[in-house]
């Protein structure tokens, strides 16, 4: 499926690109359009009338068309203290201008976070049906399958895409997100941990019936983890448990 524009030019991070002038982030204009012009070759843009008030300031307006969609923008002529001007200069309305220009843009999703004070786009490493997934893991509660979803990220390599699906979360929600996803976790390590228990004393006891009856309440898709938490010796034993009942 194609990319919306909104989605295509969101997911670029400007931050290398941001100018800081009198304490406010500005994005360079002539960046910017380029930027636009790279991935929709037929955008363009219009200077609409500017408005004067009766105490001398004045306002520009820009109007940004990419592909068939337009979006117009308005932005008082401001100085280095983001204050309007009275009777601004040409050079504070050639200013006050590009500015507009980039603040229409931003319309399109180029820059947006700037003007919301948020970080820059995370580019996501990993798959829709990875974040399904894991949204899923999370809504249902389930730590064993967030620790065999982990598990399986880092026997591939590709650990970073945990912390890409935190950081997707909306602004706000990562630190509890993770500290939700910790604590789903850290229960499945301890029924874990009293599984592996119950295997053991099973052993010592030389009960073959408890040691089926604790795989057969085991959910399949978790077994190869409770299997990894025994030694060789108690898996040689339990075999031969098994194998004499």
């Amino acid at each position: 499926m194609t990319k919306s524009i909104w989605e295509t030019l969101s997911a670029i991070d400007c931050s290398k690109h941001v100018e800081k002038k009198g304490g406010f982030d500005y994005l360079a204009w002539t960046w910017a359009w380029a930027m636009v012009k790279d991935h929709y070759p037929s955008a363009e843009y219009r200077l609409e009338p500017d408005s004067y008030y009766s105490d001398g300031s004045m306002e520009v307006r820009v109007t940004v068309t990419i592909l068939d969609l337009s979006h117009i923008m308005w932005l008082p002529v401001l100085d280095f203290r983001n204050q309007a001007i009275a009777n601004p200069n040409a050079f504070n309305v050639n200013s006050a201008r590009m500015r507009c220009l980039v603040k229409a843009l931003a319309m399109f999703g180029l820059g947006h976070y700037i003007y919301a004070g948020e970080s820059a786009p995370v580019e996501e490493t990993f798959t829709p049906e990875q974040l399904s997934s894991f949204n899923m893991m999370v809504a249902n509660g389930d730590g064993w399958a967030i620790k065999r979803f982990n598990k399986a990220l880092t026997e591939a390599g590709q650990q970073h895409i945990m912390d890409d699906l935190f950081n997707s979360a909306p602004k706000g929600q990562i630190t509890a997100l993770k500290s939700k996803v910790r604590e789903l976790v850290q229960s499945a390590n301890s029924e874990l941990k009293t599984t592996v228990a119950a295997l053991q004393e099973a052993i010592v006891n030389n009960s073959s019936d408890s040691i089926a009856e604790i795989y057969d309440e085991l959910d399949p898709e978790n077994i190869d983890m409770v299997n990894a938490g025994m030694t060789e010796i108690e898996h040689i034993q339990m075999k031969k448990l098994t194998e004499e009942a």
